[in-house]
């Protein structure tokens, strides 16, 4: 299991972001993680989905939500990692994309630190939003790079992808927000001194996003996305596949470290 190799560091950590909006409700969900503990997340959502969920493959939105509240919330219970969401009730014109950009940088500043990559889901459009918006808040912009269709590559976002939705769903006012696990407290009231910072940022700074140099790969398979997530690749667009879609080095390294139902669940595969 790699870590993200930066070029002159390796990066140990990441922040996979995401966020959903159902009707005017904008959910941004943040879930840190090590690239160990990464396979705990991995096996929780394995151990959760079904035949019609596959891991890799799908993600929240291809559930048709009230039919499966039970799987939702299931995720949301057995998630074995801590994770950080916010809410926006719109209703005030903003554009959802707007605002996921200045949720993900009150998110990630309170997380990041040297080792820590931000992964952000979508393309280069997406990163340089959210790089603007947390230029207005932090010394120091961490280690940024996009992953397109983040959510089947990495168990983490696929992770941020199902609770986000299912919290944007869950919020309709503000009482919500306290009552929902866990707890999305509304940005705009939680984050009252570094909202409107972040928001002017986007429009405001300068800065650039420079996608830190992790190796990018893509995979046209699950098998193919798994060894992307196992190596530490990201996926950017066009791109190489990996060299071999073997899981055997991906079934050993989880029956290594104990979880022998997820090792029988990938030699499956």
């Amino acid at each position: 299991m790699n870590q993200f190799d930066a070029g002159d560091t390796n990066l140990s950590r990441s922040i996979a972001l995401d966020a959903s909006t159902v009707d005017s409700v904008t959910v941004t969900v943040a879930v840190p993680a090590t690239r160990t503990e990464e396979w705990a997340v991995l096996d929780s959502l394995y151990t959760t989905s079904k035949a019609s969920f596959r891991p890799f493959l799908d993600k929240a939105s291809d559930l048709q939500y009230d039919s499966n509240i039970d799987f939702f919330d299931t995720v949301r219970r057995d998630a074995p990692v801590s994770v950080l969401t916010t809410t926006h009730l719109g209703k005030d014109g903003s554009n959802p994309e707007r605002v996921e950009a200045v949720q993900s940088a009150l998110l990630v500043s309170e997380l990041t630190n040297s080792e820590t990559l931000v992964l952000v889901d979508g393309g280069k459009t997406k990163a340089e939003a959210f790089v603007k918006a947390i230029d207005g808040i932090v010394s120091e912009i961490p280690p940024t790079t996009h992953c397109i269709r983040a959510e089947q590559y990495f168990p983490t976002a696929l992770l941020a992808d199902i609770l986000a939705s299912h919290l944007a769903h869950q919020i309709t006012d503000s009482s919500d927000c306290t009552a929902v696990t866990p707890p999305s407290p509304e940005s705009k009231r939680e984050y009252a001194d570094e909202w409107g910072k972040a928001y002017s940022s986007l429009f405001q700074s300068q800065a650039r996003y420079e996608r830190t140099p992790v190796p990018t790969k893509r995979g046209r398979t699950v098998r193919e996305r798994i060894r992307c997530w196992y190596e530490g690749y990201v996926a950017v667009g066009n791109g190489e596949y990996p060299m071999t879609d073997s899981l055997t080095p991906v079934v050993h390294s989880a029956e290594k470290r104990g979880f022998s139902r997820l090792a029988d669940q990938l030699s499956q595969i």
